[in-house]
């Protein structure tokens, strides 16, 4: 993550933008999903666990989180399957 993206994430902030408008940013930017939990613990001085729940539920990591929930809603269908037998 360069000083170049924290400048510029902190700079929208401090003028209104959102926390979603910076994820997005993030995201466009280049940055994981990872780094964006990091950047965000470190924007809003918060523990990673609420960093990871804030990207983890945002419109801007949206399309990942939906992905990671359908492979897991298979991954228990799936044991549960084995289980089963």
């Amino acid at each position: 993550m360069t000083s170049d993206i924290m400048q510029e994430a902190k700079r929208r902030l401090a003028t209104g933008g959102s926390i979603d408008a910076v994820l997005g940013f993030f995201r466009e930017s280049g940055l994981s999903k990872i780094w964006s939990v990091k950047a965000v613990s470190e924007l809003l001085e918060c523990s990673l666990d609420k960093a990871k729940r804030i990207v983890h539920d945002s419109v801007a990591w949206q399309d990942v989180h939906d992905s990671h929930e359908d492979f897991l809603d298979t991954l228990v269908h799936e044991i549960e399957k084995e289980e089963g037998k």
